[in-house]
């Protein structure tokens, strides 16, 4: 039984990598905020 739909885990997942990423020094902060800011942009796009 799945709770979530598929597009929001996917989105969690891909904000998770890129925690992940910044975390442990293969991203600096700022490329992390400048993907997940692009990101919320998209997603709010879409939805209206």
């Amino acid at each position: 039984m799945n709770i979530y739909p598929p597009k929001a885990v996917g989105r969690v997942m891909k904000v998770q990598e890129i925690m992940l990423r910044a975390i442990s020094g293969q991203m600096l902060w700022f490329q992390a905020w400048v993907l997940l800011h692009q990101e919320r942009k998209i997603a709010a796009a879409l939805v209206g």
